[in-house]
């Protein structure tokens, strides 16, 4: 990315990439976490009904 960054005329140290997508990194764990978790309690419902609502009650 800094090579391709440097041709068009912007000049960026490494260190500033990574610090730039950190927190593009920590958003799109915690979005993508969210999405397995709603998809994991949808397929639970599909597969064992309600039962498993009522073990934990």
């Amino acid at each position: 990315m800094q090579t391709t960054l440097q041709s068009l005329g912007y000049e960026v140290e490494l260190v500033d990439l990574a610090v730039t997508e950190l927190p593009v990194a920590i958003i799109a764990i915690v979005l993508a976490s969210v999405l397995f978790i709603m998809k994991d309690k949808k397929l639970t419902k599909k597969y064992y009904g309600d039962q498993s609502t009522k073990a934990k009650k």
